[in-house]
């Protein structure tokens, strides 16, 4: 019901946005603007709210991104900093979060995170319309802007994949940008220079957005400002908290592999990464990316070339797949930077129309065809039908039926890259490639599968995708083993394998209820738990042979 109520909203403020309240003019009254804004943003926030709780009670939250950060705000309130239980420190910069550490204190629940999550998302649509009312004072296009932001089929991605603290950014940027329509350049920086707070990755929009400035009249300086704070972060990240605060590298800087020890080695990885873009996946993500804002980015080419584009590029050049894809919480900023770039793209076409004066009839053939198409890329791509997300959260192995990549543009590369996307086997490959492993090494690891017992997967799979073939192995040899690095791995002493054991306390205790006790006992009482299951070798001998006679699996071989 709440979803066909969501569809139904949708669907008046795409009427509302092509039909104009007189003959003379296409807009709304003020007040039922106004309201109708209200309710979209209400709805939206309730939506993916209500999903949350159910997800929690569900458990279908992941103990990794989710339990994460319910983990490192539960710390933060006990006074122990941005630190998890069962890994120690948090891999990325985002002492933002210290903010929301303080309601732990009130209820110790995981419930916070997406209240905050679907909160921030919502409610950050009111000032990106708020700006847009400054440059359109009437007529649809702020309502229907604000509309293509939350229908937006990445939007459900970021709201409903557990939680991330990227689900700020639009709000700080919407209020620089806020604060830029009304001229106050100071508070515009500032928000602008406190989005790496967030997440070390928000330097990319920051010196994008810096670069932009540069070309405007009397906002060089601010420009300038801009990318100056960018690279401060970036060196105070890369140069100062993680190796002289944390003593450790930064975990992530394999994906981009930017920074080199010389200025020639920086700037071959810089020509690379460029290069890197000439893949055939790209027009794709960039279309997937313009549809649901109807191509107004396109409009102008300056904002698009300068602010947009090395926000996308940034994800595209990342050797981790599902950054490529926009995967969830990877498309956070360019779900706040694309409604910006859109909102400056109907000022140019505002004054492109203005020129060749076209009828009022034209006008609102323009407006309902954008609204028309924003509704029907909502309807198709977006994920948040709850049968379509609870496939694709819950099954390992799933079939991608939904969202944006959906989009029949090159439909087989886009199915592969999805099925093969997991990364199941790349920590075998890292492996290999840590201890420089040959054809001449063997492997030994314990309870895992035969490949024999796949093979009716396998028969499955090319009936959805095909007979597999040198093109795709091609590609996956590209993707899945030539762009793997090996600086997330560490060969663990005692306390790393107790970190590693401890991952299991979020999925036993908080979400199946198991006693800790149980949990403890697992690593200090192996008489009774490891050397109990090894005594039971005889009789699961017994049982494999059981299975074995009963499907004729040796018989056959």
């Amino acid at each position: 019901m709440l979803y066909l109520g969501y569809i139904l909203l949708i669907t008046i403020a795409a009427a509302a946005a092509g039909r104009g309240a007189s003959r003379s003019r296409l807009s709304l009254t003020a007040k039922s603007e106004t309201l109708l804004l209200r309710w979209m943003v209400l709805l939206f926030f309730l939506s993916y709210f209500i999903l949350g709780l159910y997800k929690i009670e569900a458990m279908q939250v992941g103990n990794w991104d989710f339990g994460i950060y319910d983990s490192m705000l539960r710390n933060a309130a006990s006074g122990n900093g941005l630190m998890l239980d069962y890994r120690g420190r948090f891999d990325h910069f985002s002492p933002v979060m210290m903010l929301f550490a303080p309601l732990y204190l009130l209820r110790d629940s995981p419930i916070w995170l997406p209240l905050i999550q679907s909160a921030a998302l919502a409610f950050a649509a009111p000032l990106l319309y708020r700006t847009a009312k400054r440059y359109f004072r009437t007529g649809p296009v702020p309502l229907l802007l604000t509309a293509m932001y939350l229908f937006n089929p990445y939007y459900s991605r970021l709201a409903l994949y557990d939680f991330h603290a990227e689900c700020l950014f639009p709000l700080f940027l919407f209020a620089a940008f806020y604060c830029y329509s009304r001229k106050r350049m100071p508070y515009f920086f500032l928000f602008l220079a406190l989005s790496p707070l967030i997440k070390e990755d928000f330097v990319i929009p920051v010196a994008a957005a810096g670069l932009w400035l540069m070309t405007q009249k009397r906002k060089r300086l601010w420009g300038a400002a801009a990318i100056a704070a960018a690279a401060f972060w970036t060196l105070f990240v890369l140069k100062i908290y993680y190796p002289l605060l944390l003593g450790e590298n930064y975990w992530h800087y394999g994906r981009y592999a930017l920074l080199a020890p010389t200025f020639t080695q920086t700037l071959m990885n810089i020509f690379g990464m460029i290069a890197g873009l000439w893949n055939p996946f790209v027009p794709g993500v960039v279309v997937s990316v313009l549809v649901p804002f109807a191509f107004l980015p396109a409009a102008n080419w300056k904002m698009c070339l300068l602010f947009w584009l090395p926000t996308l590029g940034i994800q595209l050049v990342s050797t981790s797949i599902h950054q490529q894809l926009l995967f969830s919480h990877y498309s956070s900023a360019l779900i706040a930077v694309t409604p910006v770039v859109a909102l400056w793209g109907a000022r140019t076409l505002r004054v492109l129309l203005r020129r060749r004066k076209p009828s009022l009839r034209q006008q609102r053939a323009g407006i309902a065809s954008a609204a028309i198409l924003m509704l029907a890329v909502h309807l198709l791509f977006c994920d948040l039908p709850l049968t379509r997300y609870t496939n694709y959260t819950v099954e390992p192995e799933f079939t991608y039926s939904g969202g944006v990549l959906s989009l029949p543009l090159r439909p087989a590369y886009w199915q592969e890259m999805i099925r093969l996307g997991e990364g199941w086997i790349e920590p075998y490959v890292e492996l290999a490639k840590y201890y420089e492993l040959t054809e001449n090494d063997v492997v030994g690891t314990v309870l895992t599968d035969s490949a024999v017992m796949y093979k009716s997967r396998i028969e499955e799979l090319n009936e959805m995708h095909g007979a597999y073939n040198a093109h795709e192995a091609a590609l996956d040899h590209n993707l899945h083993m030539l762009g793997l690095k090996t600086d997330s791995m560490m060969e663990m002493g005692y306390a790393e394998r107790k970190r590693v054991h401890n991952l299991k306390y979020y999925t036993w205790v908080e979400q199946q209820q198991m006693a800790v006790e149980d949990l403890n006992a697992q690593w200090y009482d192996t008489k009774n738990t490891w050397d109990a299951v090894h005594a039971q070798a005889k009789e699961l001998d017994e049982l494999i042979n059981e299975f074995n006679e009963a499907t004729g699996l040796l018989k056959a071989l």
